[in-house]
């Protein structure tokens, strides 16, 4: 996945993918605020830069066939859900 950009095509564009690789929230917030044509293709639902990051994260580890990093990337995630489901099987276990 390609993170190196012309920045007379793309202004900072670089920088916002590296941001974002490298969860700084603040700095996605503000190069986004800049309001660049490329924006709109980046984040086209407006979601929080957060899971911006971690969508870009994961796209960017399975391009580079980073298993190890992927699942870093991605157990968290598991992790959290698998105790939400564990957690709701065990309240409807009790009825």
């Amino acid at each position: 996945m390609i993170t190196q950009f012309d920045e007379s095509q793309w202004p900072d564009l670089t920088k916002f993918r590296d941001a974002c690789l490298d969860d700084l929230y603040g700095e996605m917030l503000r190069i986004a605020e800049l309001a660049h044509h490329w924006y709109q293709n980046e984040n086209p639902e407006s979601i929080s830069t957060e899971k911006l990051a971690r969508i870009f994260q994961v796209q960017h580890c399975s391009s580079e066939n980073n298993l190890q990093q992927l699942e870093k990337v991605i157990k968290p995630s598991l992790d959290s859900s698998r105790l939400v489901t564990d957690h709701t099987s065990s309240l409807f276990a009790r009825r």
